[in-house]
């Protein structure tokens, strides 16, 4: 199902969520004086699955490097249960270098498996040129590339163009660079 809804019991009023392209619809059946601006539990988590990353960026806020280490599996399982126990929507991952988890697809399976979108950044250009980058995109929400040059945006360019998949399509973004 491309919506979700879920009542917010606490303010009394409802959140239809499209999986698809992460909107948020808030109304309420009673007649509220102020229209509800966000929910009193999360709806977006964001979190770091990874302190691994062989890119070291100068603007990564995230001290990561190539001696990080990965959340273990039974971690992450646990992190989905009480996601879904909190009835969270979606999820933003990140690290480090997400997609370098040694269970990076089982990861992202998991999540929509337990109804969360899976939403991540990525500096890993080479991503869809994976035999798993079908599987990626049919599993996961929204990917943010971390570029730092007009170079690294043509690279995302041509690496969506290879991926060949709908939602790897940027003719629905223009980009501007200055």
């Amino acid at each position: 199902a491309e919506w979700l809804a879920r009542k917010d019991k606490k303010l009394d009023f409802w959140t239809l969520f499209n999986r698809q392209n992460g909107s948020k619809i808030r109304f309420s059946f009673n007649d509220l004086t102020v229209a509800p601006t966000k929910a009193s539990a999360p709806e977006l988590v964001d979190i770091k699955l990874t302190d691994f990353c062989p890119f070291g960026c100068d603007f990564c806020y995230q001290d990561s490097t190539l001696q990080g280490q990965h959340a273990s599996m039974d971690t992450i399982h646990n992190i989905v249960e009480k996601l879904k126990e909190a009835e969270v929507f979606e999820l933003a991952a990140g690290g480090g270098e997400v997609t370098l988890h040694p269970n990076f697809i089982e990861i992202v399976k998991l999540f929509k498996d337990n109804g969360i979108v899976f939403n991540f950044t990525t500096r890993n250009y080479n991503l869809f040129k994976s035999p798993h980058a079908h599987t990626i995109l049919d599993n996961s929400g929204a990917i943010a590339f971390s570029i730092g040059s007009v170079d690294d945006l043509k690279k995302v360019q041509s690496a969506c163009i290879e991926a060949k998949h709908p939602k790897a399509n940027l003719q629905q973004y223009q980009p501007s660079i200055n």
